[in-house]
């Protein structure tokens, strides 16, 4: 009887401190809130604008990102090459692979990684590694090379990349547009 409310204490401070979203909402409340709204997370205005300025149905082509989750691109309308889902054909995951084999080459963290991971299917950038969610890259602007292979990416239907990122292609894309709201730019990049 003497351990339950010692017991019941320490499960109401872990539950409360412990769970993030409980944390956003605490440092929301005192005016310290870093993370970005569901709103301008997903940036429903500025993907808008991006699909007016390729002007074609996003059924017809396939998009792919870099540095941010391929969720918010689905969200929005698009058409993913990438994604989180939780069976993939391994076939698709290997030819997916060889869009930036060179980039995993670079860095045997994020190479391991994809190739653990079953059902991630991102690209990845050698320069921006595994962090690039909490390294704030959506308010740099910091040029990042990348070395993909643009045949194999439009082998898989793909057309555009999309990236919070400014990228220097080796060869095979061109930037298209930048769209910037609210001092964060997403770049659109044509193969």
């Amino acid at each position: 009887k003497k351990i339950i409310p010692g017991v019941l204490i320490c499960i109401a401070l872990t539950t409360t401190f412990g769970n993030d979203e409980i944390l956003n909402n605490y440092r929301r409340m005192v005016g310290v809130y870093h993370l970005p709204t569901f709103r301008e997370y997903m940036a429903p205005n500025q993907f808008a604008e991006i699909k007016k300025l390729i002007g074609e149905d996003p059924k017809n082509y396939r998009v792919a990102c870099i540095g941010m989750n391929p969720a918010i691109l689905q969200y929005n309308g698009f058409y993913t090459l990438d994604g989180l889902q939780s069976v993939y054909d391994l076939n698709y995951k290997n030819e997916f692979r060889k869009i930036f084999a060179i980039e995993l080459g670079k860095r045997k963290e994020i190479q391991q990684y994809f190739d653990g991971w079953g059902n991630r299917c991102y690209i990845y950038s050698a320069d921006l590694g595994m962090d690039w969610i909490s390294n704030n890259v959506l308010q740099n602007k910091i040029l990042y090379y990348i070395d993909l292979n643009a045949e194999a990416f439009k082998k898989l239907g793909g057309k555009y990349i999309i990236t919070p990122v400014h990228f220097q292609f080796y060869e095979g894309f061109r930037i298209k547009a930048e769209v910037i709201r609210n001092s964060k730019s997403i770049c659109l990049y044509e193969v």
